[in-house]
């Protein structure tokens, strides 16, 4: 992520990488930064517009696999069980989904088939109480 990836220009900033897996396909991708993001975002934008925003000690620039590998190392050096960032990416989608639908988790997931976001999140069981409700409320009229 680079200064001059992320769009300011809006009430919402959005992170629009040059690169990502499905560019190859067209698809364009538009990642929303919202809320404390933006606090701790902003510090790291006033310098070099096409400078690394993460990079380690070494100026080597952290990807997924580098923030991966230290999160689950740093959860194994102190006795915790497994995890994963990708758990976060999990969570995430079932809360929206939760709140929002299945096709709010899919646009924030950057899915284009809802089937790719069901596997990430499953229908909770207190949405399907809470539609069966709505569904009896109004087919009985009370």
């Amino acid at each position: 992520m680079t200064p001059s990836q992320i769009d300011r220009s809006g009430a919402e900033w959005m992170y629009r990488p040059e690169n990502h897996k499905t560019q190859h396909r067209g698809k364009t991708k538009a990642i929303p930064i919202v809320g404390q993001a933006v606090k701790l975002l902003e510090p790291m934008l006033y310098c070099d517009p096409d400078q690394l925003c993460f990079v380690n000690r070494a100026g080597t620039p952290w990807n997924k696999d580098t923030y991966r590998r230290h999160i689950t190392r740093a959860a194994g050096n102190n006795g915790l069980e497994h995890w994963t960032p990708y758990q976060l990416r999990h969570t995430v989608a079932q809360i929206v989904r939760d709140e929002l639908g299945v096709e709010a988790a899919a646009a924030l997931l950057g899915h284009s088939k809802l089937s790719t976001t069901e596997i990430y999140s499953r229908a909770s069981e207190q949405r399907a109480i809470d539609a069966a409700r709505i569904a009896t409320t109004n087919a009985i009229g009370g």
